[in-house]
């Protein structure tokens, strides 16, 4: 670090250990030297670090050593499918991390979440979902699974692996990267929007529904109930990090709508304009058209507010009118159905 930093004037760090954190001591050690030598400099940890292992000895530590942000592992809000993945945590814990942090506010965290694990159903899915919104960060990086030689989550998988070789097709974990124009390419059988939490809770959706079970969790989570656009949130922390997912989805309507809505917050009625514009610009076709109506979005742009009330006063209204699509999920307790049934499946 002190040659990249010294020498060559490198500025930004990115850990990609999957647990930098395990040797607390040492790490400890390390930030606390880059501390003391005054650098200039930011790191972010992105792949993930282990919320278990962070205390608030530590998390000031990473604070002040200049880390701008990084996520950690939850992967699935299932009390089942965690014990399935062998994730060495409790949402419990998760929680407790959640409310630890928010002395910690000037650094970014996010949560890692899959969606689609081998043999998962669709109410652990909604699990997922609804852990989103309890646990409260300010990212959900969620994403649909896929399936890697040797993560111990796939130890059954042998025959997956062996058809992979032999096409060598890869499912990717993000499904709008596969269209240069961000949509997500389904069946017409699948269901959309809101209407995914009419699945039924005991079936295993395949690849093509779990596209779009991705893309409403997605949405809900990170922009319509995202914690920083509400009263009291961040917005400048939405923006910094949108700004920078959206270089690689420029033509993305409701990044830039939503974008739009953080710039009125934080004063910047100019920028937000211009974002404006550009999502009328590209939600002009037939595939955004819906999705812009299923979720109510379209009625956000037209109203095109200028001051922060009016901002929190449409998510607001936006949260109440999506909710009664899935408050039934939200009323039961975790492994439960809308019916008030447990499921206590053996993943």
């Amino acid at each position: 670090m002190a040659f990249l930093i010294e020498e060559l004037g490198v500025r930004h760090f990115e850990l990609l250990d999957d647990d930098p954190t395990f040797y607390r001591r040492q790490f400890q050690e390390l930030l606390r030297a880059v501390i003391e030598r005054g650098w200039d400099i930011r790191w972010s940890a992105n792949n993930g670090m282990i919320a278990a292992s962070i205390d608030e000895e530590t998390m000031g530590l990473i604070r002040d050593s200049g880390c701008i942000g990084f996520k950690i592992g939850i992967e699935t809000g299932n009390p089942d499918m965690l014990r399935a993945v062998k994730k060495p945590a409790t949402h419990g814990k998760f929680l407790k991390f959640s409310k630890m942090i928010e002395a910690y506010s000037e650094v970014f965290v996010g949560g890692n979440f899959i969606v689609g694990l081998p043999e998962e159903r669709f109410f652990q899915m909604v699990d997922s979902f609804k852990f989103v919104l309890d646990v409260n960060l300010d990212w959900a990086a969620i994403t649909a699974c896929q399936v890697l030689r040797g993560a111990s989550a796939f130890s059954d998988s042998g025959e997956y692996f062996e058809e992979q070789m032999k096409t060598g097709t890869v499912a990717n974990f993000i499904p709008t990267r596969k269209s240069k124009h961000g949509h997500i390419e389904t069946a017409s059988r699948v269901r959309r929007g809101l209407d995914v939490f009419r699945i039924d809770p005991m079936s295993i959706p395949d690849a093509d529904q779990v596209k779009e079970i991705w893309f409403t969790f997605n949405l809900l989570g990170n922009y319509i109930f995202n914690k920083n656009l509400m009263e009291g949130g961040k917005p400048e922390k939405f923006i910094s990090w949108v700004e920078t997912v959206r270089r690689a989805w420029p033509t993305n309507p409701y990044m830039s709508l939503f974008l739009s809505l953080a710039y009125v917050i934080t004063g910047g009625g100019e920028k937000a304009a211009e974002l404006r514009r550009q999502t009328r610009l590209n939600s002009d076709d037939d595939y955004w058209r819906e999705r812009f109506s299923s979720f109510g979005l379209q009625a956000i742009l037209d109203a095109d507010p200028q001051t922060p009330e009016a901002v929190h006063g449409l998510i607001a209204g936006a949260r109440t009118q999506v909710l009664t699509s899935f408050e039934d999920w939200l009323a039961v307790d975790y492994g439960c159905l809308p019916d008030g049934t447990r499921e206590q499946l053996s993943a």
